[in-house]
């Protein structure tokens, strides 16, 4: 199976209700540096990688996300 990055972050936060939103929706993903991105600020970010084929769904949902936490 294939995957598109569709969200990264440095803050451990947003990733937690990333993962929290993806996981509802039953949306197959994995992060890539989850455990050293926030350690240092110029460094890595922690990268939300989705299923090929549930990367549009994956991306409307962390729109709203973005949306809901102006």
């Amino acid at each position: 199976m294939k995957y598109k990055r569709v969200y990264s972050t440095f803050r451990h936060g947003d990733l937690a209700l990333i993962k929290s939103i993806l996981k509802g929706n039953n949306i197959n993903y994995y992060v890539l540096n989850e455990w050293s991105g926030g350690m240092y600020p110029h460094g890595s970010s922690m990268d939300v990688m989705v299923a090929e084929m549930q990367v549009k769904e994956a991306k409307e949902l962390i729109e709203d996300f973005k949306e809901e936490t102006k």
